[in-house]
C-alpha cells in the first residue's frame, strides 16, 4: 500500500475539505442560543460534524463535553440544522462524505453572539527548529472504508515542507485515521481534515486534543 502525502505548491488539484456556506461563527450557533439555565456557564465543546456528499450534516458527535449535557446537546442540535457545505472533493473532482472536527466557545452576554474557533486538533512534538510564529499546519485525507489512507494534502502557515510532512504522518496513524461513516453507520470511503500543531520534545509524540 502507497501513500500520497502531497505538499500545496505540487498539487493541481488536491483533495478539498466541505466548506462552510455563510458565517458559522454568527450564523450556526449564538450566544442567544443559550437555555436561559445555562446563561452563566463559561464552557467549551468540541466537536466532529459528519457531512454528506451533498453538504449536509448526517451527524455530530461530542469529542470533548462543556460539562453541561443541555449545552452539549444543543450544540449538535443547531448544527444539524443550520449548518451547509460545499461538500468535500477528492482530486477528480468527486464530492465525498467527510468530518470537520472544530470547538465553539460559549461567553454568556458577549456581543451576543456566540464565537467558534480553529486551533490545534493534534499536537506533535519534533525535535526540528520551531519557528517564533506557531505554525499551524492543515491537513485533508482521503480514507478509504477500509481505513487506508489513500492521499494526506497538507499546507502550513508559514510553509515548512519537512513539518507538513510530520504532520501527515501523525494524522495517517490508525487511530487518527478513522473512516468516515455514512448515515447507517458503515464505513465509507470519505475525507477527514485536522489542524496539526507542534512543540518541542521527543520526535514523533502525538496527542489528540
Amino acid at each position: 500500500m502507497s501513500i500520497w502525502i502531497l505538499v500545496a505548491a505540487a498539487v493541481a488539484n488536491p483533495p478539498v475539505d466541505a466548506e462552510a456556506i455563510g458565517n458559522p461563527a454568527r450564523g450556526w450557533v449564538r450566544g442567544t442560543d443559550i437555555p436561559e439555565s445555562e446563561w452563566k456557564q463559561r464552557a467549551s465543546v468540541r466537536f466532529d460534524l459528519t457531512i454528506d456528499a451533498q453538504g449536509r450534516p448526517m451527524r455530530c458527535e461530542i469529542l470533548h463535553s462543556s460539562g453541561s449535557e443541555t449545552l452539549d446537546t444543543t450544540v449538535c442540535k443547531l448544527l444539524m440544522k443550520r449548518a451547509h457545505f460545499k461538500p468535500a472533493r477528492d482530486a477528480s473532482g468527486r464530492a465525498l462524505p467527510s468530518v470537520m472536527r472544530n470547538q465553539i466557545n460559549w461567553r454568556p452576554n458577549r456581543y451576543g453572539e456566540n464565537y467558534q474557533y480553529e486551533a490545534a486538533d493534534i499536537v506533535v512534538s519534533t525535535g526540528l527548529p520551531l519557528n517564533k510564529k506557531p505554525v499551524l499546519v492543515e491537513i485533508v485525507q482521503v480514507i478509504e472504508a477500509s481505513g487506508n489512507v489513500e492521499m494526506c494534502h497538507a499546507t502550513s502557515r508559514p510553509a515548512k515542507i519537512e513539518q507538513n510532512q510530520l504532520a501527515c504522518s501523525a494524522a495517517n496513524r490508525p487511530e487518527i485515521a478513522i473512516p468516515v461513516k455514512d448515515a447507517s453507520g458503515a464505513p465509507v470511503r470519505g475525507i477527514r481534515s485536522y489542524n496539526v500543531g507542534f512543540t518541542a520534545g521527543e520526535e514523533g509524540g502525538v496527542k489528540i486534543r
